[in-house]
């Protein structure tokens, strides 16, 4: 029988070394039932190519385990009472009895003696015997369910920890980015009106000289705030959805402006799913036609680009108008701004402001991800 309880010992090792490799999340992601049976398989066989010598009683013992497993899994999987101490006993005198009757079997099938058999009797009242493995047989079930079943109970109590830890992040996840959202929104609350009321100045400066123009800027606000309220549960956007929004924006601009604004967006084709804040730049654009069309000025032209450098996304929105002056205080628009790169890159971007050798407002938003393709 030691050679028995080598065997199973040598099973038992790698039966749990599977189940702890096949319970780890996303490990062998199929049905509980299979799992089991899978890791059963897999161990016997391992230690039938490991052992020099199994008896065909080894694996009858096997299947008579593999069998008792099932049937008190299927019983036990949805066990709903808090009482764990109770279940800790159950499944220790099951396992005892399972191990214990498995080496029952062993010992029938290959005649092995589990009681001491008396073969002669002396006049002296000495006898003769053969031993029995009783005493081996109900000590090593005893040691084997105890390692088996404060295994079991230890590792699930890490697993659910691990798990707990997890989903704490993952609620403690979500509760930014809801906060994120509600902040944002908020913040884009404020700076939409903010363009609106200059835009209805605009139009009501030009009723009373071009009614064309006052009606194309009307349609152009009107394509504009659809952009918006269309997309306003939207936290991030694409960059070809934002070049489009400042184009209508310039657009807008333009009519009341007429020759005296220029502009020109450059947007490589392959950027334009790359995501950034919704009406990023649209404060910075404004801002440029604020300060830019003061003076002497015969056209302010302005050149938007989208560019990436070491995996960098580069957003350059310069223009030929007057230069900041040295006492520059941003406005609300421009506050905006950094409030949103604030709320959605803390500490992942760069904001310069250059005059030389022209004037020229870049964000750089660090380690910019590309878009997952969409596979076919």
């Amino acid at each position: 029988m030691n050679v028995y309880f080598e065997f199973l010992s040598v099973f038992l090792l790698i039966f749990a070394l599977g189940c702890t490799l096949a319970y780890l999340p996303g490990v062998l992601k199929m049905r509980t039932l299979f799992k089991r049976n899978l890791i059963f398989l897999i161990s016997t066989v391992l230690v039938c190519a490991l052992g020099n010598s199994i008896h065909t009683s080894y694996i009858w013992s096997l299947c008579f385990i593999c069998l008792m497993f099932n049937i008190y899994s299927l019983l036990t999987d949805k066990r709903k009472s808090p009482r764990k101490i109770l279940h800790a006993v159950v499944d220790y005198i099951v396992c005892s009895l399972i191990i214990f009757l498995s080496t029952c079997i062993v010992a029938m099938i290959d005649n092995i003696p589990i009681k001491h058999i008396i073969l002669e009797r002396f006049e002296d009242g000495s006898y003769t015997f053969t031993p029995g493995h009783l005493y081996e047989m109900i000590t090593t079930s005893i040691i084997w369910a105890l390692i088996v079943v404060n295994y079991k109970y230890i590792y699930f109590y890490l697993l659910h920890e691990w798990e707990e830890r997890q989903n704490r992040k993952f609620t403690q996840l979500q509760s930014q980015k809801r906060n994120i959202e509600t902040q944002f929104e908020a913040l884009q609350a404020k700076v939409n009106p903010h363009f609106l009321y200059n835009s209805l100045n605009s139009i009501a400066g030009l009723a009373t000289v071009d009614g064309e123009k006052t009606r194309q800027m009307s349609l152009a606000l009107s394509r504009f705030f659809r952009y918006s309220m269309n997309r306003e549960q939207e936290v991030m956007t694409t960059l070809k959805e934002e070049a489009e929004m400042i184009r209508t924006y310039l657009e807008i601009e333009e009519i009341r402006f007429g020759k005296l604004l220029s502009y020109s967006i450059e947007l490589p084709s392959e950027f334009e799913s790359y995501k950034i804040p919704r009406m990023l730049l649209q404060p910075i654009v404004e801002n440029c036609i604020k300060h830019g069309m003061k003076g002497n000025i015969t056209e302010l032209a302005i050149h938007i680009s989208f560019s990436i450098s070491d995996n960098n996304l580069i957003l350059s929105v310069k223009d030929n108008g007057m230069t900041f002056p040295k006492d520059f205080i941003p406005g609300y628009g421009i506050q905006s701004v950094y409030e949103k790169l604030n709320l959605l890159y803390p500490h992942n971007y760069k904001v310069e402001i250059n005059t030389e050798p022209e004037k020229d407002f870049r964000i750089c938003l660090y380690q910019t991800k590309a878009p997952d393709e969409k596979r076919g």
